[in-house]
C-alpha cells in the first residue's frame, strides 16, 4: 500500500467512525489527516525527483564509461609498440628522422648559419630571431608571446650600434 493509499484509508476510517467535525477532537483529527495528506504528496514528489536523479546519474555513468573506452582506444593507438614516442624508441632516434627546418628552437636552430636579425625580448629577455620577411614593427617572442617593435627610433644611447636613423639625417 502506498503512502497516498494509507492516508486515504485513515481519512475514510475517520469519516466512518462518525467523528463530528465541529468538536475539538474532530477538528484536531481532520487537521492531522489533512497534514498527513500534504506530507504524503510531498514525499511522493521527492521520491519521483530521486528516481529522475538516479536515471540521470545512470546515464552519466554510461556516458563516462563510453568516454573511458574511447580514451583507452585512443591511448592504444598513440602508444602502440611501433610508435616514435615509445620510451624504448627514444634511444634509437636518429638525426635523419629529424627535420632541421622545423622550427627555431634551441635544439635545431643554428645561430651561426642564420642571416637574419636577432634582438632581446623586452619582457622575458630571451633572444628573438627575425629576418627581412618578418615585419620589424611586429616581432613576436616565441617564448612569451610578447609583440614588440624592432624599428629604430633614433634613441641609441643603450645599444652602442651605429644609428641608421641619425646617419640618414
Amino acid at each position: 500500500m502506498t503512502l497516498t493509499e494509507k492516508a486515504a484509508y485513515l481519512k475514510g476510517m475517520m469519516e466512518g467512525m462518525s467523528f463530528e467535525p465541529t468538536t475539538n477532537e474532530g477538528k484536531l483529527l481532520a487537521k492531522v489527516i489533512e497534514l498527513l495528506e500534504e506530507i504524503t504528496v510531498t514525499v511522493e514528489d521527492l521520491e519521483n525527483q530521486v528516481d529522475a536523479i538516479d536515471d540521470f546519474t545512470d546515464e552519466l555513468a554510461n556516458y563516462a564509461e563510453q568516454i573511458d573506452d574511447d580514451l583507452t582506444d585512443l591511448e592504444d593507438l598513440v602508444c602502440a609498440e611501433d610508435d616514435y614516442f615509445d620510451e624504448e624508441d627514444d634511444e634509437d632516434f636518429e638525426d635523419e628522422d629529424y627535420d632541421d627546418e622545423c622550427c627555431e628552437c634551441d635544439e635545431c636552430f643554428d645561430e651561426e648559419d642564420y642571416d637574419g636579425y636577432e634582438t632581446e625580448c623586452p619582457v622575458c629577455g630571451k633572444t628573438v630571431f627575425f629576418d627581412d620577411d618578418d615585419d620589424p614593427e611586429d616581432v613576436v617572442c616565441p617564448s612569451c608571446g610578447e609583440h614588440f617593435s624592432c624599428v629604430c627610433d633614433g634613441d641609441c644611447a643603450d645599444c652602442g650600434d651605429p644609428c641608421p636613423v641619425k646617419d640618414e639625417e
